[in-house]
């Protein structure tokens, strides 16, 4: 009986050493797609910076226009984002209720510090459901939301 007890105990173990794994790899997940997200409003907002500078000099700057909506219709590949323009030709970018871009800004997300044997808290706060379904693989990386 105390062979089985300590099988039992081992089986266990084993299962909780999984699980561990299982998270560190969601929180790696998650984290890469919060930077490549944060990489994609960061270039948004100077493309959008670039577009007012050139207007401001008399140019119609075209090809910063292509470039922004190449970036944005990337980063809408991601997140479910609803994206506008005011009179200055400026997008503004949200998800979920919270603006990602607005003219030159930026809000950037962040993992929150490691928790140990958690990985829920790694999450973007205001999307959070595109971000864990494309770290659990539910959603792949490129794929058109909604497709």
């Amino acid at each position: 009986m105390a062979s089985s007890a300590d099988a039992l105990g081992h089986g266990f173990h084993e299962m909780d050493d999984t699980f561990h794994g299982m998270s560190r790899d969601l929180d790696l997940r998650i984290g890469n797609g919060v930077e490549i997200i944060n990489g994609q409003t960061k270039e948004i907002a100077s493309l959008n910076d670039a577009i007012m500078t050139a207007e401001s000099r008399g140019e119609t700057p075209n090809e910063l226009y292509d470039r922004r909506d190449t970036a944005v219709r990337d980063l809408s590949q991601k997140l479910d984002v609803q994206v506008s323009d005011d009179e200055r030709h400026r997008v503004m970018v949200i998800c979920g209720g919270s603006v990602l871009v607005q003219g030159m800004n930026q809000a950037i997300s962040r993992s929150e510090e490691p928790r140990p044997r958690r990985a829920s808290g790694q999450v973007i706060r205001m999307c959070s459901s595109v971000a864990q379904e494309e770290a659990n693989g539910s959603l792949p990386t490129g794929s058109k939301r909604g497709s």
